[in-house]
């Protein structure tokens, strides 16, 4: 269960860093016309990653349902 949450925990820092290249870019106004496709890039980049955080946030969840269940079927 623990890879699980290291791998959120990687995506969360990931995000941040896409985050702060976004702040970068734009520095809180419209992108200039030239940077468009970068921001783009980089959107495209923070919804994948994401993703895959919700991907490993409902495994471990289902991870830890099915061992805190344990033997309650039989």
């Amino acid at each position: 269960m623990s890879c699980y949450q290291q791998a959120v925990d990687d995506f969360r820092l990931q995000i941040q860093m896409v985050e702060m290249e976004l702040s970068m870019l734009c520095q809180g106004e419209e992108p200039p016309a030239y940077l468009e496709s970068k921001v783009d890039e980089l959107e495209s980049k923070k919804l994948k990653l994401m993703s895959g955080m919700r991907y490993n946030q409902n495994a471990r969840n289902a991870y830890w349902y099915v061992t805190a269940r344990g033997n309650k079927d039989n």
